[in-house]
């Protein structure tokens, strides 16, 4: 048995955090071996404390041009060190399932939707692991609960923005071949149980093909 990497992609509030929940609850279950990899893990949580106070300064206070462009790199720059510390924890796992629960493409779709060059993204995160499978959330912005969601995130037209990303992403990256995304609607996401079964049976089957193919894309 090899090693995949499973990411989780879908915008703020679809249900990522919970569906990859209950995957590691089938996979633990099963026997099969694993890491999750959350927002909340050691170094992690401390780099996206770090990274929220900034999105709190770019809500509430009055800033120029120039200090929210400032800030906004400065922000930008602790998600890729978040990629970063959860790619080295991956690669220290030798054999079985890493599920990361807001991962690369994610990043680049929400720093993206923020006017960041998804080009200049790409490039820093060169030597980041690509995920095997992608469990694409496509939950539209308007099915979206808000509450909880920073104020940030719900300015203008942000997450149709942030939804048209992952929406393109799935476009260039999707393979019938080599069946490397699962697109699950917010229907879909109602019924967890049978959801996340599903979804282990996909990650049973790239592990039977981890062998195949050393890459998704």
């Amino acid at each position: 048995m090899d090693k995949i990497v499973v990411e989780g992609l879908g915008p703020p509030n679809a249900g990522k955090s919970t569906l990859m929940g209950h995957i590691a609850s089938r996979l633990r279950y099963d026997g099969i071996p694993f890491l999750l990899l959350q927002n909340t893990d050691g170094s992690v949580k401390y780099l996206r404390s770090r990274a929220l106070k900034i999105q709190e300064m770019m809500e509430t206070m009055r800033l120029s041009g120039d200090e929210m462009t400032q800030l906004r790199n400065e922000r930008s720059s602790l998600y890729q060190q978040i990629l970063i510390e959860q790619d080295k924890k991956a690669r220290r796992m030798r054999r079985g399932v890493v599920l990361i629960e807001h991962g690369l493409y994610g990043t680049v779709a929400m720093e993206t939707g923020l006017g960041f060059k998804g080009s200049t993204l790409w490039s820093n995160l060169s030597s980041v692991l690509r995920p095997n499978l992608v469990i694409f959330l496509d939950v539209h912005p308007d099915e979206l609960p808000v509450r909880g969601m920073s104020p940030l995130l719900k300015k203008g037209d942000f997450m149709q923005r942030v939804h048209g990303k992952m929406e393109a992403m799935y476009q260039c990256f999707y393979s019938p071949e080599k069946k490397n995304w699962i697109r699950l609607s917010g229907i879909e996401m109602e019924n967890l149980d049978v959801t996340a079964a599903s979804c282990v049976d996909r990650i049973l089957d790239c592990l039977r093909a981890a062998r195949v193919y050393s890459r998704s894309f």
